[in-house]
């Protein structure tokens, strides 16, 4: 692992980013994902995106190439917006199953 990225759409900031020997950790508020990926586009490659919104983070993974790893966990009084986007999330999701294979010769 050479970088880390935390990425929210929201515009808070964190009071301190940890630093990690030999790791590069960035965090970016106001991330407008997935819309915007010009911020990722310098990143090393293979790569991978961890968040709990299928709809924000799963495209963004879909939109980088990268892997898309859901972190999923049972919250207790979520705002209604963040619900409301779990629920885009979980109806999208099956157009996130699809895998991309190697492209196969034609058969004769």
């Amino acid at each position: 692992m050479r970088v880390v990225v935390f990425a929210t759409n929201s515009a808070r900031r964190p009071s301190a980013i940890p630093s990690l020997p030999g790791v590069q950790v960035t965090y970016l508020a106001s991330a407008g994902k997935p819309v915007r990926t010009a911020p990722y586009r310098a990143l090393p490659r293979p790569g991978a995106v961890i968040g709990d919104q299928v709809a924000t983070d799963g495209l963004l993974a879909r939109r980088l190439g990268y892997t898309f790893l859901r972190w999923n966990p049972r919250l207790a009084g979520v705002p209604l917006r963040p619900r409301l986007m779990g629920l885009l999330g979980r109806v999208a999701q099956p157009l996130f199953r699809t895998r991309k294979g190697p492209a196969r010769e034609p058969r004769s």
